[in-house]
């Protein structure tokens, strides 16, 4: 059996791309300064810090800003009623799909992993001339768990940090100003038709009253639905304005 010995030079000398991989996603993290690291006493000790790190705000990334969020939208939807998978699927997509897209097939995924979590129960209801369907409800451990989400403090952006839309005005010099304007129409006509669109958000918060609480309940839906309308004025306006500048440039 063959031996080495290590090196220490060496192995720092390799490893050094990942202090310099972690310094630069570091330095675009918003730190609080509470944040802890894990030592596993194994690496070159300066690099694994920022190994950690990674995987962290990796991990965070893809759990808590996708699955977690999804989890407790469906958390919130069945501390309304209780709801099969269909209605659940069908009630995410009228209200919560203008802010937060999912599938149906990651729907039922996290319904899955949330009564093993035992965030929610299920039962199944016979019946004689259709297929038995499988009923979901919130447990009171799901109560608890939305209620803790809840509390959590509010973050403080409403919107994406990155825009491919504004990524590529940036740079839009490079092409012609009848190219820009084109593409410009292209997202004036886009939110013309999600504006057109908007009737859907009322008909849907008519349709789902009966799964209100109270009257606050349905206040909170339509100041969400705010935002979209607000929204999509905005980007339809600031669409429209870039046009005329474009036009008015003589280029």
């Amino acid at each position: 059996m063959r031996t080495f010995e290590f090196n220490g030079e060496r192995y720092a000398q390799a490893s050094r791309h990942q202090k310099e991989w972690g310094s630069r996603l570091i330095s675009g993290l918003r730190l609080r300064g509470c944040e802890s690291i894990l030592d596993l006493g194994c690496g070159e000790v300066n690099a694994l810090p920022y190994n950690l790190l990674i995987l962290f705000y990796l991990y965070n990334i893809k759990e808590r800003g996708i699955v977690m969020s999804l989890k407790h939208g469906l958390l919130g939807l069945l501390n309304y009623s209780d709801m099969t998978g269909y209605e659940l699927a069908k009630a995410f997509n009228a209200s919560l799909s203008f802010f937060w897209q999912a599938q149906t097939s990651q729907i039922y995924r996290e319904l899955n992993k949330m009564e093993e979590q035992g965030c929610l129960s299920s039962r199944i209801e016979v019946q004689t001339d259709k297929p038995n369907k499988r009923i979901y409800s919130i447990t009171e451990t799901g109560k608890a768990e939305l209620r803790s989400w809840l509390k959590t403090p509010m973050p403080d952006e409403l919107l994406p940090t990155r825009s491919e839309v504004l990524l590529r005005l940036f740079f839009s010099s490079e092409r012609t100003t009848a190219e820009n304007i084109e593409a410009l129409k292209q997202i004036v006509a886009s939110y013309e038709a999600q504006i057109s669109g908007l009737g859907a958000v009322e008909a849907s918060i008519r349709e789902y009253k009966p799964l209100a609480h109270t009257d606050m309940d349905m206040l909170y839906w339509d100041l969400t639905a705010d935002f979209g309308r607000a929204y999509s004025k905005m980007c339809l306006e600031w669409a429209q304005k870039c046009i005329e500048r474009l036009e008015a440039s003589g280029q």
